[in-house]
Protein backbone atom coordinates (compact mmCIF):
# COMPACT_ATOMS: atom_id res chain seq x y z
CA UNK A 1 0.00 0.00 0.00
CA UNK A 2 1.14 3.42 -0.67
CA UNK A 3 -0.15 6.87 0.75
CA UNK A 4 -1.10 9.37 -1.45
CA UNK A 5 -2.72 13.05 -1.36
CA UNK A 6 -6.42 13.23 -2.72
CA UNK A 7 -6.14 15.38 -5.55
CA UNK A 8 -9.13 17.46 -4.66
CA UNK A 9 -9.48 17.73 -0.36
CA UNK A 10 -5.55 17.07 -0.06
CA UNK A 11 -6.88 14.18 2.37
CA UNK A 12 -3.98 11.58 2.98
CA UNK A 13 -5.12 8.42 1.56
CA UNK A 14 -3.91 4.59 0.91
CA UNK A 15 -4.12 2.90 -2.40
CA UNK A 16 -2.26 -0.25 -3.91
CA UNK A 17 0.80 0.26 -5.70
CA UNK A 18 -0.84 -0.96 -8.94
CA UNK A 19 -3.53 1.93 -8.51
CA UNK A 20 -0.84 4.94 -8.07
CA UNK A 21 1.11 3.70 -10.96
CA UNK A 22 -1.82 3.14 -12.96
CA UNK A 23 -3.46 6.48 -12.51
CA UNK A 24 -2.31 10.07 -12.48
CA UNK A 25 -4.32 11.31 -10.07
CA UNK A 26 -6.00 9.84 -6.63
CA UNK A 27 -8.81 10.98 -4.58
CA UNK A 28 -10.42 9.87 -1.06
CA UNK A 29 -13.91 9.15 -2.46
CA UNK A 30 -16.39 9.31 -5.57
CA UNK A 31 -17.41 12.56 -4.16
CA UNK A 32 -14.63 14.26 -4.18
CA UNK A 33 -13.59 12.44 -7.68
CA UNK A 34 -16.72 14.11 -9.09
CA UNK A 35 -15.74 17.40 -7.30
CA UNK A 36 -12.50 17.92 -9.25
CA UNK A 37 -14.35 17.00 -12.38
CA UNK A 38 -16.42 19.54 -11.93
CA UNK A 39 -13.67 21.90 -11.28
CA UNK A 40 -11.53 20.62 -14.65
CA UNK A 41 -14.18 21.33 -16.66
CA UNK A 42 -14.43 17.41 -17.44
CA UNK A 43 -17.84 15.92 -18.34
CA UNK A 44 -19.12 13.05 -17.86
CA UNK A 45 -18.56 9.68 -19.49
CA UNK A 46 -21.52 9.43 -22.27
CA UNK A 47 -24.38 6.96 -21.43
CA UNK A 48 -22.97 5.13 -25.03
CA UNK A 49 -19.97 4.65 -23.78
CA UNK A 50 -21.37 3.21 -20.25
CA UNK A 51 -23.68 0.71 -22.72
CA UNK A 52 -20.47 -0.30 -24.53
CA UNK A 53 -18.49 -1.11 -20.98
CA UNK A 54 -21.41 -3.08 -19.51
CA UNK A 55 -21.56 -4.90 -22.89
CA UNK A 56 -17.88 -5.58 -22.54
CA UNK A 57 -18.58 -6.61 -19.01
CA UNK A 58 -21.47 -9.16 -19.75
CA UNK A 59 -19.35 -10.77 -21.94
CA UNK A 60 -16.34 -11.35 -20.15
CA UNK A 61 -18.82 -12.92 -17.65
CA UNK A 62 -20.32 -15.19 -19.36
CA UNK A 63 -16.60 -16.41 -21.49
CA UNK A 64 -15.85 -16.73 -17.62
CA UNK A 65 -18.81 -19.01 -16.95
CA UNK A 66 -18.09 -21.14 -20.23
CA UNK A 67 -14.42 -21.65 -19.21
CA UNK A 68 -15.72 -22.76 -15.64
CA UNK A 69 -18.41 -25.39 -17.08
CA UNK A 70 -15.73 -26.49 -19.96
CA UNK A 71 -18.60 -25.98 -22.59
Amino acid sequence: MVVVECENCGKMVRKPSRQVTKWNHHFCNKTCHNQWRYKNGIKRVEKSDWSFYHKLKDFAEKRKEVMKNGR
